[in-house]
């Protein structure tokens, strides 16, 4: 069974996180596109 860690990260000065998911190979499809959505829709700075 692999197991693949996939980092994302945000670049927000003020709110910096890093997001890791722990998933199946053969999850990956399902997994990798909700990081890809949080990075991407994650609070800009006001």
């Amino acid at each position: 069974m692999t197991h693949i860690r996939t980092p994302v990260t945000i670049d927000d000065p003020a709110n910096r996180i890093d997001f890791y998911a722990t998933f199946l190979h053969s999850n990956r499809r399902v997994a990798l596109p909700i990081q890809q959505y949080l990075a991407q829709h994650w609070p800009q700075r006001a």
